[in-house]
């Protein structure tokens, strides 16, 4: 891992998580298969950046960690953030409302 201005690999690091995250992100918003990230997005950065920017910056888009190892932990942990919010909401209201579907569709 390459040093930060700061001397330390923590602000390299933390951007390409920050990267990777928000790619996740956006797997999961559009509702794609998690290895999209790794089959397809990640080749088309690479390619862009390559064209545009140079082998330099194409290095940078690789230290970006394989969405497909991130997406799942990822959405569970924006689904227990949601979850939580939710029921801290639900425990500081003096009344909730819980509306059920009727249908027995399956």
């Amino acid at each position: 891992m390459k040093l930060g201005p700061s001397g330390t690999g923590y602000a390299v690091a933390e951007k390409t998580v920050t990267a990777s995250f928000e790619i996740s992100k956006l797997i999961a918003k559009f509702k794609k298969a998690h290895t999209i990230g790794e089959s397809l997005i990640k080749p088309c950065m690479l390619k862009a950046v390559e064209e545009l920017l140079g082998q330099e910056a194409q290095k940078k888009i690789c230290e970006i960690p394989p969405p497909k190892d991130t997406v799942k932990s990822i959405i569970q942990k924006m689904s227990n953030d949601i979850e939580e919010r939710i029921i801290d909401k639900i425990e500081c209201s003096p009344y909730f409302a819980l509306q059920c579907d009727e249908s027995t569709d399956v």
